[in-house]
């Protein structure tokens, strides 16, 4: 009996070690078949994420160019005003009036950002000086939603009223000479706004109360150019890096 029993204690260690081994060896299938996947998820992110940023880039940079645009009619119009009466009863004052209260808040979206903030799959971007560049350009969006929020709610409070008293709206360039394809749209369904019989008031532009509306409204966007311009050469950063590292994946 003895003796069958040491013979079989090699076939029976044989066995456990060959089962251990199978054991491990799934284990390790597993893991690796998990971090394929993980890598392989990874990547879709990186990707997303350039695409991303690639389209806030070029969203900034149509609303860096329309931001110095109200700021350059805003000039203008406290040209005008500084010179004599004639200059400011012409069509020209009112389009660029018109032109300088143009209202447009960037649509700066990180669909991707944000579903791997939500996931916990931030992770997976292993460079730390990407995630913390991606943090900051985040924030600079903050910035940027909230001055808008602000030129919406300063316009509504302090220059609407005034305008409404003391011009014709009508004759602003929105109405009169729409660029932006929504704009011609509406003004093809509304058509043309039918000629006004008033005239500026030529006194309220002299006012101080006016310049002072269009300095500060000049003023408020400027707070919103340096972090869009920020912003921007963040993006640019960020697409080089992204590229890199989805080289260095590949």
């Amino acid at each position: 009996m003895t003796q069958k029993q040491n013979m079989a204690s090699p076939r029976i260690l044989a066995e456990g070690a060959a089962i251990i081994a199978s054991i491990l060896l799934a284990f390790w299938i597993d893991a690796w078949w998990e971090g394929r996947e993980q890598d392989e998820l990874g990547q879709r992110y990186l990707v997303g994420l350039r695409e991303d940023f690639a389209q806030i880039e070029s969203e900034l940079g149509e609303h860096i160019a329309f931001t110095a645009g109200v700021m350059r009619s805003a000039e203008k119009v406290l040209t005008m005003a500084s010179g004599p009466d004639s200059e400011l009863l012409t069509d020209s004052f009112s389009k660029t009036l018109g032109d300088t209260y143009s209202l447009n808040a960037p649509n700066l979206t990180t669909p991707t950002y944000h579903d791997m903030i939500n996931s916990g799959n931030l992770r997976l971007v292993r460079d730390s000086a990407l995630r913390m560049k991606m943090a900051e350009l985040i924030s600079l969006m903050q910035n940027i939603d909230e001055q808008a929020g602000v030129i919406n709610e300063t316009y509504w409070l302090h220059h609407a009223s005034f305008m409404d008293k003391h011009f014709v709206v009508s004759e602003f360039g929105w109405y009169s000479n729409p660029s932006s394809q929504t704009a011609k749209e509406r003004f093809r369904i509304m058509g043309k706004p039918p000629q006004s019989p008033f005239d500026i008031d030529v006194s309220a532009v002299r006012t101080r109360e006016f310049w002072n509306l269009i300095y500060d409204w000049t003023v408020t966007h400027g707070d919103q150019l340096g972090p869009s311009i920020a912003a921007k050469s963040l993006c640019r950063e960020l697409l080089v890096m992204l590229d890199e590292e989805i080289g260095a994946t590949i």
